[in-house]
């Protein structure tokens, strides 16, 4: 018999052996859902036999959102000791939603933006709850609360408080704190500054009192501020003269205000088409610019039949005319213009980073950070700086998982890189490859233009993370075709195939014992992991890559 004793919060091993338990300790936590998680973190198999303990070192996570709690999670388990800083009053990031906007500068031109989130008030998934949850915590429904697949932003956030709940993550989070400065020290130790946004209001001088301002040393940075708050614009002849309303979604909530306009929405991805048939109910008129024939999807061509009366597509804004008239180029040479009272630019975010100082060592070059090794590490920086959740069109949050295990592991001794001369070599022959494939920069981070298994063979490669199951697969290629199909109800109407009905069904069953076993405000956190490995064996390598503008978390990744 292999025996753990409890002892002041922690388990202790009395002897090394190879526990089933110790080598898949995920699976051990979520099948003893009953006690409490926090006391699986210290574990690790290094420690428990006796070999050359890990590393520890003092990390900063900037960024408490979905990646940012992610990477506070993984660093803990490997015995890290984290502290994550949040400029904003609770945990969450995008999905605290908030209903101020940058009213004054509603085009978001000055950086950084000053309110962060970009989540407008109807906001829903485009990704089924069974595929957006967290490896070890699926994103169950909860009694008296929204239990749809396609949960709203409300939902999200508070699945993300349980999460932290489940796993004591806010004793590591700092609330109200906003990251200054992050810049190398002589000793290659990272010197941050930070201000407590409490405090700077109460001491005046626009929020900047010295008293407010914190100033640490840590081992380590991992930024994880996502890339939904600076908006990308784009470049439109008489922009800067027309004498209409222009702003970016960044800045969009509700359709009220819009009420008997003409609105020209550019931009036809995922949020442009929610904002285009959200104003569409009280707006005069509104008139999709797709930007290419490609971005009209059978979907949108039955919603465009449908809503003619006041619902159109263009194809390019020509120029802005000082008139207050919208010009577009309509194909094969022919233009026309309209009146229109507001131009809402849906044209997708700027990766920024204004907080980070190092020295020229990182840099965004037409929306490519980098060099970047994998995404995740600059080749002169590493591993004391790192980037957690800089990948678009990615299952969320299983990319950030497996990007935070691979650095907490790295940063612990367990994982070695590469030298720098090959992580930056790996870096130029990405690069090289998708200039080949006509691959612009700006679309260096999204993985619908690499292969559609990057975030498994990623996990597999680098840290031991577990593959997606297959259903889960066959879920999310099902959502795609029907957001194709019928984009304007398929987030109500879907028929799963029988397949996907059992697995969906054997999943809300796995939700229920877990609760029933919890029985507490936890419940749902220790849900044992997607039902049926053995049924549904991983072979993704028989699914195509679904090449679409779905992001797997949230509506606003754009086309630009």
């Amino acid at each position: 018999l292999f025996v753990t004793v409890e002892v002041g919060g922690a388990l202790l091993v009395p002897a090394c052996r190879t526990p089933t338990w110790l080598l898949k300790g995920r699976e051990y936590a979520t099948q003893n859902s009953h006690l409490p998680r926090r006391d699986f973190l210290p574990i690790n198999m290094d420690t428990a036999c006796g070999s050359k303990p890990p590393q520890s070192k003092k990390v900063c996570v900037i960024g408490a959102g979905m990646a940012g709690l992610a990477a506070a999670l993984e660093l803990r388990r490997e015995g890290h000791d984290v502290t994550v800083l949040e400029q904003s009053g609770d945990i969450g990031g995008q999905w605290l939603y908030d209903p101020r906007t940058d009213a004054d500068d509603a085009l978001g031109v000055a950086a950084p933006v000053k309110v962060h989130s970009s989540i407008y008030a109807s906001l829903r998934l485009i990704s089924p709850r069974q595929t957006t949850g967290f490896t070890d915590f699926p994103f169950c429904p909860k009694s008296g609360r929204d239990d749809r697949r396609f949960p709203g932003h409300r939902e999200v956030h508070l699945y993300l408080k349980d999460f932290c709940d489940a796993f004591g993550l806010m004793e590591a989070v700092r609330l109200n704190t906003r990251v200054l400065r992050a810049a190398m020290t002589p000793a290659r130790k990272w010197a941050v500054r930070s201000m407590d946004l409490g405090l700077g209001e109460r001491d005046g001088a626009n929020g900047k009192g010295l008293d407010a301002y914190v100033d640490e040393v840590f081992d380590a940075v991992v930024v994880a501020t996502g890339h939904y708050s600076q908006p990308r614009l784009p470049i439109i002849k008489g922009m800067e003269a027309w004498r209409g309303r222009q702003m970016h979604s960044h800045s969009y909530r509700v359709p009220e205000p819009f009420c008997g306009e003409v609105v020209v929405v550019v931009g036809c991805g995922d949020s442009g088409r929610d904002i285009a048939m959200e104003i569409r109910g009280v707006a005069k008129e509104v008139y999709m610019v797709a930007g290419s024939m490609e971005a009209v999807t059978p979907g949108l061509s039955k919603v465009l039949a449908k809503h003619s009366a006041n619902l159109h597509l263009r194809l390019e804004v020509e120029r802005l005319c000082e008139d207050g008239r919208v010009a577009f180029k309509d194909g094969g040479g022919s233009s026309s213009s309209i009146a229109a009272d507001t131009v809402i630019y849906c044209t997708g975010y700027n990766y920024s980073f204004p907080f980070l100082d190092t020295g020229g060592a990182v840099a965004v070059d037409d929306n490519r950070v980098g060099p970047l090794f994998e995404h995740v590490f600059p080749p002169s920086l590493a591993p004391s700086l790192s980037f957690v959740g800089l990948l678009r069109k990615v299952f969320a949050p299983r990319s950030f998982e497996a990007q935070a295990r691979w650095v907490a592991q790295v940063l612990s001794g367990r994982r070695k890189l590469p030298t720098e001369e090959e992580m930056l070599r790996s870096v130029e022959e990405l690069y090289r490859a998708r200039e080949i494939a006509g691959v612009p920069s700006k679309y260096t981070h999204e993985v619908r233009s690499l292969k559609c298994s990057y975030v498994d063979d990623f996990g597999e490669k680098y840290c031991d993370f577990p593959r997606q199951e297959r259903w889960q697969y066959e879920l999310l290629r099902s959502t795609v075709h029907d957001m194709m199909d019928k984009f304007e109800t398929f987030r109500d109407d879907y028929q799963d195939s029988n397949s996907i009905g059992k697995a969906v069904q054997e999943w809300h069953l796995s939700c229920l014992h877990s609760s029933s076993m919890a029985g507490s405000e936890v419940s749902g956190a220790g849900a044992k992991r997607e039902p049926g490995a053995s049924k549904y064996e991983h072979q993704n390598d028989i699914f195509q890559c679904v090449d679409t503008s779905v992001s797997a978390a949230t509506n606003m990744d754009q086309k630009e």
